[in-house]
């Protein structure tokens, strides 16, 4: 059984507020998440931080989104397989629904790539609304 956002083996006031601040969010680096907890505890370290979401990933509480353009890893509230959406511009994510129209471009992407074998979830890279109105 996958152990939920809410439901972790040691819950501190920071692992609360670091999956209270995801949930919010949806996804966000090791220091996004550092900077929205020292506002409420300033004395929260940068290696708590990483050693939080390093444990909450690997209990499969949450899971990685696409990296910064920077690399940095980038965690996600939903840790079940699924896609997303980056802008160039602002480097904002968001998920892509599991719908029909993308699991059809998955088979098409899989019928003109005959000799890869295309398994996983996308990143579609564009400009978002955001950033397009700008």
């Amino acid at each position: 059984m996958r152990t939920t956002i809410s439901d972790t083996a040691r819950q501190t006031k920071y692992v609360t507020a670091v999956c209270q601040l995801l949930q919010a969010v949806r996804h966000a680096t090791n220091l996004e998440i550092l900077q929205k907890v020292q506002e409420v505890y300033p004395d929260v370290s940068a290696t708590t931080i990483h050693r939080i979401s390093a444990r909450l990933k690997e209990r499969g509480v949450i899971g990685f989104a696409p990296k910064t353009t920077n690399g940095s890893e980038r965690y996600d509230a939903n840790p079940t397989p699924h896609h997303h959406f980056m802008c160039v511009s602002c480097n904002r994510v968001c998920d892509v629904p599991d719908a029909p129209e993308a699991r059809a471009v998955l088979r098409q992407l899989k019928a003109l790539s005959k000799d890869c074998a295309i398994a996983g979830t996308m990143t579609m890279q564009g400009v978002c609304k955001l950033c397009a109105n700008k």
